[in-house]
């Protein structure tokens, strides 16, 4: 049987991760939810 290797997201208290990261990943958060928000906002208007 072969291992499958699955990448988690985890909050910094149960994984180390520096500031800057943690920033970055952040920011990745909020433009994917700013493109989700736009896409759903063109959409009511149509």
């Amino acid at each position: 049987m072969e291992d499958i290797t699955t990448v988690m997201l985890c909050k910094p208290e149960h994984l180390p991760l520096t500031s800057m990261t943690w920033e970055k990943l952040e920011k990745m958060q909020r433009a994917a939810q700013d493109t989700i928000y736009q896409q759903e906002m063109a959409e009511k208007e149509q």
